[in-house]
This record gives C-alpha cells, sequence and structure tokens, in this order.
C-alpha cells in the first residue's frame, strides 16, 4: 500500500491524471515567468515512506492540482488547499489530496497547491497569492463560483493560509499576465492547527516560548477587510492551543467573523491529523468545517 501511494503520489505531481479525477496537475505560472524562481540543488521527489504519510521534498516549479466537483449543476465554492510540513516538505496526501476528495465529496471544488519548499517562505506566499487567482480566472473550466474562493492550510500551510489572508493587500509578486488581474484575497480561510503566529522571546527561534498570547501583528496584519475564518486546535499539539485564541482575538477586535473550535485531545499527538480519524475529539472538526463553509454556497 505505501508503493502505491508514492507511486499515485510522483504520477500527480509530475501532471499525469490523479486517482479518481479527470484532472491534472497545472503550472501556476510559465517557467520562464516564475517569480523567485531558483532550481532546487536537488530534483523534486517524494522522501521515501517511514510511515503512512507522503512528503514532497524540492519543489522549485509550484504547480495546482484541480479537484473539481463532477456534473454540479452550479458553481460550487473552491478551496486552495496548503500542505503543511514545516516550510521543508509538503505532507502531500495527509494534509493535500486526501483534504482535496473529502471536500470533493462533498460538493466542494479543491485545489492543492505544491508551494515551493524547502524554506521559501517568500516564494510560498507568492505561490498562494497566484493560486487564488488562477482559481477565479479559471473559475468558468471548474465550475466555481469566483465569489466564493477561500484558502484552508494544516500546520505551516496554516501559518501560509493565514499569511495570505491577511496580505493580500500586498502583491507578493510583480504581475505578470491576466490571471493576476485577479485579486488575491481569499473569500475565506480555515487555518487548522496552525503554527508560528505568537510573538516570540526570540524573534530568530519559534521553539524558544512566546511573550504571550498575541499574534505577530507585523507579520500578519489584520484588519477589517480580513477573511472570515474557521480555526481548530487542540490542547495537546505542540503549536499550544493559545495560537487560535490569539489569532481569534485579533479578528474579532477587527471585527472579522470567527469561529473557533477548541479540542482536550487531537489525534496524532494532537498536531498532524488531517482528515483522517484517530478516534480522538478531532475527528468532529471535518463536520464542523463542512457547515461553516455552507454560508458560501449560492
Amino acid at each position: 500500500m505505501k508503493r502505491l501511494a508514492v507511486l499515485l503520489c510522483l504520477a500527480t505531481i509530475s501532471g499525469e491524471v490523479m486517482s479518481g479525477s479527470p484532472n491534472v496537475a497545472r503550472d501556476l505560472w510559465p517557467k520562464e515567468k516564475i517569480p523567485f524562481y531558483v532550481a532546487s540543488e536537488k530534483p523534486e521527489g517524494v522522501e521515501p515512506m517511514t510511515d503512512d504519510v507522503v512528503r514532497v521534498r524540492d519543489v522549485s516549479v509550484p504547480q495546482i492540482l484541480p479537484v473539481a466537483v463532477p456534473g454540479a449543476e452550479k458553481p460550487t465554492p473552491a478551496v486552495v488547499i496548503c500542505p503543511g510540513g514545516g516550510y521543508g516538505i509538503l505532507a502531500w496526501d495527509l494534509e493535500g489530496t486526501e483534504v482535496a476528495h473529502w471536500l470533493k465529496d462533498r460538493g466542494i471544488a479543491a485545489f492543492v497547491l505544491k508551494y515551493r519548499v524547502p524554506n521559501r517562505r517568500d516564494a510560498a506566499l507568492a505561490d498562494a497569492q497566484r493560486a487564488v487567482r488562477w482559481v477565479r480566472a479559471h473559475a468558468a473550466e471548474f465550475k466555481v463560483d469566483p465569489g466564493a474562493v477561500g484558502i484552508m492550510g494544516f500546520s505551516a500551510g496554516a501559518n501560509l493560509t493565514v499569511r495570505t489572508a491577511t496580505h493580500f493587500k500586498e502583491p507578493a509578486y510583480p504581475a505578470s499576465d491576466a490571471v493576476d488581474a485577479e485579486s488575491c484575497r481569499p473569500d475565506f480561510q480555515l487555518p487548522i492547527y496552525p503554527w508560528d503566529l505568537l510573538e516570540r522571546n526570540d524573534p530568530n527561534d519559534v521553539w524558544k516560548g512566546h511573550k504571550g498570547l498575541v499574534i505577530r501583528q507585523a507579520d500578519y496584519p489584520v484588519d477589517a477587510e480580513t477573511p472570515p475564518a474557521f480555526v481548530v486546535q487542540s490542547q495537546d499539539d505542540f503549536c499550544r492551543i493559545e495560537t487560535m485564541y490569539a489569532y481569534a482575538t485579533a479578528l474579532r477586535e477587527a471585527g472579522v467573523a470567527v469561529e473557533t473550535h477548541g479540542f482536550v485531545k487531537g489525534g496524532h499527538g494532537g498536531h498532524g491529523y488531517g482528515v483522517r480519524r484517530h478516534g480522538f475529539p478531532t475527528d468532529a472538526w471535518p463536520a464542523l468545517a463542512i457547515a461553516w463553509l455552507e454560508q458560501f454556497r449560492k
């Protein structure tokens, strides 16, 4: 089974048809137009599997994988999905393709973002902004409502989700074509077990403790135009449940609607559970998220 998962992942990231989907991975930009392009020292690939997670590494050419709703009778909401992985790798199945199929099966189009790693945070923000624009520009092709395009991420992908939701007024890259005429502001956001939002004692080290229960406003400039949010975290998350509360407080103080779900215990040790069921309270979050997303359906 692990070998099959790796083979399917390799097919997906090389642009072949994804199992169970009529769609194929697309380049976000023509290669000659990719902003901040730096070739990876190693070729893009998949790390050897030591557990049930497919990890994509060394991404230098960002792509987006559409998983549309087959036979949709009217335009559906759409979600750009940012897998986690500490900005070092991408948990491609756990926090990407599995989430996409979960959304698709519930009538919501999904677009898995293969953003640049490792340690390419500025490039990753450009990729995420471009992804939101790309979905809007291709709304008719995938029968998506261009006014209901949101972003969801897990762990570091949740960090990227928050950055995208709070930096839409400042394009991260220069416009190059008609896609960039679209807005990069997500209509909604779902940061799931977010990582690295709090003020820190040592600004160069996320692991050395935090000053208090406040987000780094300079890095995540929340204001009244920040899109509404659905946030999940558990008390046993090493990223601290205070991260969720601090972000929710900033949103509420700015007048932004936010729904939070704090759980006593989470699957997979409180972090990295995706939409998989582990027999823990966090198993409930996917159904709660779908109920919240219904407000964006026409």
